[in-house]
């Protein structure tokens, strides 16, 4: 047996598991700590991931390939949705911070736009799926330079989202093409990330109530 099926036969499915229960968590401390309205687009992030996931493990003749686009496109979309709630959040009240942030947002979007406009038709798996994710990670991380450099001061909560999904966002985008391969890359580096986004989460959900503030780094 290989590394890479004894990574699928033994560890994949522990964190398959991992991931809803680390995701209830967060929502229940989401909501016991009053956060939920910190950023709206969260939870309904965490619901739909929590759904298909369990979906996926309930019922595995489920996960065709049309299931599959349509959740990694789900997924993508409320991702994109959520960096532009983070990106009016986070400015809001800093002029000079703001009218940065927004001149690169509105590129990333155009760029995202255009790679969208000209992807040829064909399966979305193959031509709008990858696209949107690179616009997705891009918009991450244009954001992430911005806070980063900016020297801003935000939530908990903010700079958990921040430094989860940028990294895992730029890793899909670039491991793609190996994934389709079935390489070690991407079906070990994935869930590991995935993992860490959900444990940053997890300790800004239930963090107390005076960590009123991080970096991002």
């Amino acid at each position: 047996m290989s590394l890479l099926d004894a990574w699928r036969a033994y560890v994949a499915p522990v964190l398959l598991w991992c991931g809803p229960a680390l995701e209830v968590a967060i929502l229940i401390g989401l909501t016991l700590r009053a956060r939920l309205r910190l950023c709206l687009t969260l939870p309904v992030f965490l619901i739909a991931t929590l759904t298909t996931t369990t979906l996926a493990g309930v019922c595995p003749p489920c996960v065709t390939w049309e299931f599959w686009n349509a959740k990694e496109l789900l997924h993508a979309a409320l991702m994109l949705a959520m960096g532009l709630e983070l990106s009016a959040r986070l400015f809001r009240g800093l002029p000079y911070s703001q009218a940065k942030a927004r001149r690169r947002i509105v590129g990333v979007l155009a760029l995202t736009g255009i790679l969208l406009a000209t992807a040829p038709v064909g399966p979305a798996s193959v031509v709008l799926l990858p696209r949107l994710v690179t616009g997705v990670a891009w918009l991450y991380f244009g954001l992430w330079l911005v806070v980063r450099g900016s020297r801003l001061t935000v939530e908990p909560l903010y700079a958990a989202v921040l430094n989860g999904l940028t990294p895992w966002l730029l890793a899909y985008a670039l491991t793609w093409g190996l994934a389709a391969e079935n390489t070690a890359l991407p079906n070990v580096l994935m869930p590991v990330l995935s993992a860490l986004v959900l444990v940053l989460l997890l300790r800004a959900a239930w963090g107390r109530a005076s960590e009123t503030a991080a970096t991002t780094s």
